[in-house]
């Protein structure tokens, strides 16, 4: 069974493909230790803790998505007026 298993020089598979693998291979930044995607992933988690389920029905995303603008737009204002927030208490256990 071993004998049938053919070795594929991929060096010379990949040089005629329009898109070489190091075009959209992305593990080197993986293992890096900095993380890339911090602000989506922020987002993520307040929308998530904001709709406070996995699938909510429409109306209710729109209703959290309108809530959530106007949180935005009231923090962008106070930012711009030069109003700063108070940090956020961290509890203790």
């Amino acid at each position: 069974m071993v004998d049938d298993f053919q070795v594929a020089d991929i060096t010379t598979a990949y040089r005629s493909v329009l898109f070489p693998p190091a075009s959209w291979n992305k593990r080197e930044s993986a293992t890096e230790a900095r993380t890339t995607n911090n602000i989506c992933e922020g987002w993520h988690n307040s929308l998530q803790s904001l709709l406070l389920c996995n699938h909510p029905s429409m109306w209710t995303f729109f209703d959290r998505i309108m809530k959530d603008i106007a949180m935005q737009t009231a923090s962008f204002l106070q930012a711009t007026a030069g109003i700063q927030r108070a940090p956020k208490k961290v509890q203790s256990a």
